[in-house]
């Protein structure tokens, strides 16, 4: 739960994201009491291959590596990662994530997504499009990605 500002300040925060700015007031107020900010030391797995998903995570501060097979992609503020395994029941993770640098990162369970798939158009569509870009066979697409982090500046 995101607690140590106001919730006007929360939500213009979480508007600044790629992922969340598409959606509605009562939306925003979701993620703001569902989310997670979490801290993962240089080194730490964030998510392991072949496992269930189990949420997403919103990167905030520093950088991972996302580990694929035959490459890896290091990825910052505000990427997301996690997502392909959210938008089908029993999915699995796709790639090892693995911290680069101190990464502070906002963390939405399955439930939480799940809920927002549903309720939020504009929440369903920036996934669809992230995991469309990331989808096997769009390695371009992962560079072009890896570019557009270096350029825009987070929240």
């Amino acid at each position: 739960m995101l607690t140590s500002t106001s919730t006007t300040a929360q939500s213009e925060r979480l508007r600044s994201i790629p992922l969340f700015a598409g959606l509605s007031q009562p939306g925003l107020r979701h993620v703001a009491a569902a989310a997670a900010e979490v801290e993962v030391p240089p080194g730490r797995l964030i998510i392991e291959r072949g496992q269930p998903g189990s949420g997403i995570f919103v990167i905030l501060e520093g950088t991972v590596s996302v580990e694929l097979p035959g490459r890896v992609v290091s990825l910052g503020p505000p990427q997301v990662v996690g997502e392909l395994s959210m938008l089908a029941p029993g999915a699995r993770r796709s790639a090892r994530v693995r911290a680069e640098t101190r990464v502070r990162c906002l963390a939405l369970s399955r439930s939480s997504v799940d809920d927002l798939l549903a309720t939020e158009p504009g929440f369903a569509a920036a996934v669809a499009e992230t995991a469309a870009l990331r989808a096997p066979g769009s390695e371009r697409a992962l560079r072009r990605l890896d570019r557009r982090r270096r350029l825009q500046p987070c929240c």
